[in-house]
């Protein structure tokens, strides 16, 4: 779609767009919002948290309906008298809809607004985004590509693999659930003209604790020619003519160590400290066999391989005890532990790298940094808080110029 961020913005605070008439789409028998209700408030203004970061633009589209950005990312919130008007299969509790794919949503539930949010901006009268009816096309266009599922709950209509591309691959990986579908292609430096294709059974990716030999990868020689005919959907290999070129399979991998010990060092630890530790300890999972356990059950049985944290955008440090398979796994399973139960379970070991331990410093350097940057443009209003604020902003850059140079040393 086009995104969100592209297109035409007012600044914060200026409402534009308005109420609107009860209309029925061309696409569906769902209607329009009532002409005169009271929409309430999106709640959103710079600084505020959203899923992707604080927000450092904000544009009111119309009451009740804001675009937010952020340095990494964007979307729409919707108030919740708005977000009770988008159909449910549609519908996010949250009222949060990112600016990729889910702006669509609230786009074609109010079009009205969007087009009122532009008119008047283009003087030549040729801004197709002035056009109510266009918006509403063109968002239930791209609603109907990327959701095809709720789009057809939502309007009662059939969505086609021609009108959607989230449609075709679910009937593409539907066709070819037992085939050998590419995952990744080059060229053969020992084959000329021919294309190296790896493949999965059904195109199949590798999940937690999984490898990719668990998928049924191989690899096949493909004529460049024909390769280079493939449609939008991955290529699928025919055993009867391209040949397997797959090596032969490595050594079994050695299973990762295990620690079946929930042993726990109470030294120093406060009140509330222990109690966190029984808490944790006593949460109950639901394993893949149906069967409830704790975390202590868990670690006794099924054992932990060690325990690892790491840190959110806000600059908190989550902390969890591992599960891999193999030693050299990438990927494990996660079970998240409170920082008083991370030192207290003295016998898991901490598998965190010095670079492990750089990088988490660094990201929450940076997380202070942003932090200091907003309580300095936006909450010092005095000459001293002014002062104090900028002391602060320095501080937080040197923390972060520091952690990022260490960071690059152990990764040099």
């Amino acid at each position: 779609m086009t995104s969100i961020a592209n297109r035409k913005r007012q600044p914060a605070g200026i409402i534009t767009g308005g109420q609107f008439a009860t209309e029925t789409r061309a696409e569906s028998n769902v209607t329009l919002a009532p002409a005169q209700q009271d929409w309430g408030s999106a709640g959103i203004r710079i600084g505020s948290r959203t899923p992707w970061g604080a927000a450092d633009v904000v544009y009111d589209i119309a009451d009740g309906i804001a675009e937010v950005g952020t340095p990494s990312h964007g979307g729409i919130k919707l108030s919740p008298q708005r977000n009770k008007l988008v159909p449910a299969p549609l519908r996010n509790a949250s009222g949060w809809y990112e600016e990729d794919c889910e702006a669509n949503i609230p786009m074609w539930t109010f079009p009205a607004e969007y087009a009122a949010h532009r008119q008047g901006r283009d003087r030549s009268g040729e801004d197709r985004w002035a056009d109510p009816d266009f918006v509403r096309r063109d968002a239930a266009e791209r609603t109907r590509e990327w959701f095809p599922d709720q789009w057809e709950k939502a309007t009662g209509e059939t969505v086609t693999a021609e009108q959607s591309r989230a449609r075709a691959e679910q009937l593409f990986h539907t066709e070819h659930a037992a085939d050998h579908v590419a995952v990744s292609a080059s060229y053969s430096k020992d084959h000329p003209g021919m294309v190296e294709v790896t493949t999965t059974i059904g195109g199949r990716r590798p999940g937690i604790e999984q490898e990719w030999e668990d998928m049924g990868q191989r690899k096949f020689l493909v004529p460049k020619a024909e390769y280079d005919t493939r449609d939008r959907m991955p290529f699928v290999i025919d055993p009867a003519r391209h040949t397997d070129i797959t090596a032969p399979p490595a050594p079994p991998k050695p299973p990762a160590v295990r620690v079946h010990s929930a042993r726990v060092d109470r030294t120093g630890l406060t009140s509330a400290q222990k109690a966190r530790v029984d808490k944790d300890l006593g949460t109950r999972y639901r394993l893949a066999d149906g069967s409830v356990k704790t975390l202590a059950d868990v670690i006794e049985t099924d054992g932990v391989t060690g325990k690892g944290a790491w840190v959110d955008e806000a600059g908190r440090t989550h902390y969890s005890l591992q599960q891999k398979k193999h030693a050299d796994s990438s990927s494990y399973s996660s079970l998240p532990v409170s920082k008083a139960t991370f030192g207290a379970l003295v016998d898991v070991p901490d598998v965190r790298t010095e670079t492990d331990l750089a990088r988490e410093e660094f990201d929450r350097a940076l997380a202070a940094r942003e932090k200091a940057n907003n309580d300095y443009r936006f909450n010092s209003s005095s000459f001293e808080q002014r002062r104090k604020a900028s002391a602060a902003r320095d501080k937080a850059e040197a923390r972060l110029t520091a952690a990022n140079a260490r960071l690059r040393e152990l990764m040099a």
